[in-house]
């Protein structure tokens, strides 16, 4: 459910109050290699392919196979909602 992209803007209105600094350091938490690919498809609603074409543009790859990418993005997203839970906002 968490690629949904319905659900993706439902959690992005939630993510309203927080800032883009806190949102850039939680995807640093959970893979620093990777992070600002992370928070670029969270942001974006961006699939695998769409992050490899935006790194391809800036003349870099990603470090990752799809598969790990797509398990970090949901340890990301799982950060998110946990945080927005823990401020009482879900």
């Amino acid at each position: 459910m968490t690629n949904s992209r319905c659900y993706m803007n439902a959690l992005q209105k939630k993510c309203r109050d927080m800032t883009n600094s806190e949102l850039r350091e939680m995807a640093n938490d959970v893979d620093s290699d990777i992070g600002s690919l992370l928070y670029f498809s969270f942001i974006n609603k961006a699939s695998f392919e769409t992050v490899e074409k935006h790194a391809a543009l800036r003349g870099d790859s990603v470090p990752v196979s799809r598969r790990s990418f797509y398990r970090k993005r949901k340890q990301y997203i799982d950060m998110i909602e946990r945080r927005q839970t823990a401020a009482g906002i879900a």
